[in-house]
């Protein structure tokens, strides 16, 4: 009897132990022009193709800056002017990083140079924003899983003992 109840809760432990963790979300969802635009498959229009291209504009963007080891995830975004829009609009970069902050003030130059060549307007409007870096992940719970697994064989344990001298103890009549 106490071989069972211990072998039932050493399973029971053991089942709650190799159960898989929750997946994670996605770190970089994808983005809605990328999502909307991406497949050049789709019926071709103006809008389609003037968001491919802002798409590409910020891919090259966006791997020049991935090769500077000062710049930590890059995300690029390129807004180009519609052809019947005023001549004096001009192409805009949206650059979020993250550097350090010393840094900021060196690369700002080299990456408003960088998006106006992409771009090839000297003129290009380019922002650029400094992320501070993501808080580093909570460690797992799975660490617990090995003590909840021996507290459940010892409570099994403890009642198949209880359930075991009861079985065994002379019956006392009531009189």
């Amino acid at each position: 009897m106490i071989r069972a109840a211990a072998a039932a809760a050493l399973v029971v432990g053991l089942v709650g132990a190799a159960k898989p963790a929750r997946a994670a979300p996605p770190a970089n969802p994808a983005r809605a022009k990328e999502a909307l635009f991406g497949d050049a498959r789709l019926v071709p229009t103006r809008e389609g193709e003037r968001a491919r291209r802002e798409l590409a504009l910020a891919g090259a963007i966006a791997e020049h800056l991935a090769g500077d080891p000062q710049i930590r995830a890059p995300l690029v975004d390129v807004t180009l002017p519609e052809r019947d829009a005023d001549p004096a609009a001009r192409p805009h970069a949206l650059v979020s990083l993250q550097a350090p902050a010393d840094a900021q003030v060196a690369l700002r130059a080299a990456i408003e140079a960088l998006c106006r060549d992409v771009l090839g307007d000297p003129q290009a409007s380019v922002t650029i924003l400094r992320r501070d870096p993501e808080p580093a992940a909570p460690a797992p719970a799975g660490h617990l899983r090995p003590l909840l697994a021996l507290a459940l064989l010892g409570l099994g344990a403890s009642a198949g003992v209880v359930i075991d001298r009861r079985r065994r103890a002379p019956r006392r009549s009531r009189g």
